[in-house]
């Protein structure tokens, strides 16, 4: 449960400093950013700024992914599991498809890509949010995966 609750909260934190890099600042302007070497591929330090990000997206989204997984097989009882994992596939394609969705209306209602990427905060605040609320294990008696 540790894991996967440190993986999401690095995928906020690293969510919030994609939505909040500018030009010349990160952190909604908390960190002004010199506009300088703009000669190469990441050259400028917002686009550094974005790399440090996306690096931290990378370091825990594989954890978040497969930790789940196994906190899901502990957490629920051994004959009850078909279920719970065909729940648990059902619900991660739905909120592909549905994080996918709001962020794509509310880019194009608003006119702006940060508003879009904001959306996804709701969806990461709102599994942690039940994660935290979960029991883990189900049972203590060993009849979990």
């Amino acid at each position: 449960k540790v894991v996967v609750m440190v993986s999401l909260g690095l995928l906020i934190v690293a969510t919030f400093g994609i939505i909040s890099t500018g030009v010349d600042f990160t952190l909604f302007g908390l960190v002004s950013l010199p506009i300088t070497g703009t000669d190469g591929l990441f050259a400028t330090p917002a686009e550094k700024a974005y790399v440090l990000y996306g690096l931290l997206i990378g370091m825990s989204f594989g954890p978040v992914q497969a930790s789940s997984r196994s906190y899901l097989a502990r957490s629920v009882e051994l004959h009850e599991a078909g279920r719970y994992f065909g729940i648990y596939s059902l619900s991660g394609r739905a909120t592909s498809f549905l994080a996918t969705l709001s962020f794509s209306v509310v880019t194009a209602w608003s006119g702006s890509p940060r508003a879009g990427m904001a959306t996804l905060l709701v969806f990461l605040i709102g599994g942690l949010v039940l994660l935290l609320r979960t029991n883990y294990p189900a049972t203590d008696d060993g009849k979990t995966l």
